[in-house]
């Protein structure tokens, strides 16, 4: 494995619809897995930059309040013949919005606000679950 590694930063979203929490989950175009919104940083920023630029690429939402002290991070291996292989480092950090309107991005098949419920049974990864776990907890 290379020793090549690259920062990804995302939020965990969440907001309130008919007074019941629900998060926002992207599918992705490529690969169909369902997830938050996250990307790479680019040179010289840092993973919060990174999570704001990416979820307001990725959503069109600005407007969120960052909850402190929330920080859900994961690492694994990436193999990629075009890129070649790395480690990607992810950090996922958690915001509430008032304004769940949302624009998805073209990186992206599907969108969906859900209940902690519906968002578990669509994300197919343990980490991913986990993190939502986390932050439903950290917002409870």
């Amino acid at each position: 494995m290379s020793d090549k590694t690259r920062l990804a930063a995302g939020f965990i979203l969440a907001s309130v619809k008919d007074g019941k929490r629900v998060y926002l989950l992207l599918r992705n175009a490529r690969h169909g897995a369902w997830g938050f919104a996250k990307g790479h940083a680019e040179d010289g920023e840092t993973a919060m930059e990174a999570a704001r630029r990416e979820t307001l690429e990725e959503t069109g939402i600005s407007e969120l309040s960052v909850v402190p002290g929330f920080e859900w991070h994961d690492e694994y291996e990436v193999r990629k013949a075009k890129r070649g292989d790395y480690k990607k480092q992810l950090v996922y950090f958690l915001a509430t919005t008032s304004r769940p309107r949302h624009t998805q991005s073209d990186e992206h098949s599907d969108s969906a606000w859900l209940s902690l419920e519906g968002a578990l049974k669509k994300l197919q990864f343990d980490s991913l679950r986990n993190a939502l776990k986390a932050a439903d907890k950290a917002l409870s």
